[in-house]
């Protein structure tokens, strides 16, 4: 017997409990308990959850598509006949593998890795690591390009202008904790710009299309975790 998230969930459940519903309760509970976990980051992150969670019921909403439950696997030919929690698995240990062992650092790691407290790493952790991937690829690699049929090309240039303003502000606290100069400031958006046009590709060709889209999830939770240092200050 292969076990999974879904191994532990009862069988009924198990047909009917979306991720999503998971990753909502686990949104709720960061706002509730925002202050505590977040200390002066606190008004930035209600905020961010607060977007995070009308972003994606709109999207729902408008496009009347509905969650995979744990069991489900929407199948496509040469998937592996896998369960979601299985393919979030896969897409997450080989990610945070490569990312592990080949990537150094960024403006965020070292910042991130400093703060003391395990409740703030373990919370920033969740929020970008797991809340925002979950989201994103539910949106800019199921909902736009399947359920609106925009196709992943016109699907993740959306996906990297999602995250101009994000760009904009690691650009910014590089430049001024010194890792970068003002030069190095529209250089750095663009490449980032670039990278996530070419990562969302990834996790729609690779990922979604060959294993699943949790696949794609566990895949861009590992990277987000890299990204921000949590995944070193977590396993370290």
């Amino acid at each position: 017997m292969v076990l999974s998230p879904s191994s532990f969930i009862p069988k009924k459940l198990n047909k009917s409990v979306t991720m999503g519903i998971a990753v909502m309760i686990g949104q709720m509970f960061l706002l509730i308990n925002a202050d505590f976990v977040f200390g002066s980051h606190a008004p930035a992150v209600k905020e961010t959850l607060i977007m995070y969670l009308l972003f994606l019921a709109v999207i729902l909403a408008y496009t009347n598509r509905k969650l995979p439950t744990f069991e489900e696997q929407r199948k496509r030919k040469g998937q592996p006949d896998i369960s979601h929690g299985m393919a979030f698995i896969i897409g997450f240990i080989v990610t945070a593998l490569v990312m592990f062992f080949f990537v150094m650092g960024s403006p965020y790691g070292a910042w991130l890795a400093s703060l003391e407290g395990v409740t703030l790493i373990v919370g920033f952790a969740f929020l970008h690591g797991f809340t925002k991937a979950y989201i994103e690829e539910m949106v800019f690699r199921d909902v736009l390009p399947i359920g609106l049929k925009l196709g992943d090309f016109i699907s993740n240039i959306l996906f990297a202008a999602f995250h101009f303003a994000a760009l904009t502000r690691r650009a910014t606290l590089a430049i001024s904790i010194g890792e970068m100069s003002a030069v190095g400031f529209w250089p750095f958006v663009i490449y980032g710009s670039i990278t996530l046009f070419v990562l969302g590709m990834i996790w729609a060709y690779v990922l979604r299309d060959r294993v699943g889209i949790m696949g794609a999830v566990g895949s861009h939770f590992a990277y987000n975790l890299a990204v921000l240092g949590a995944l070193t200050a977590l396993f370290a």
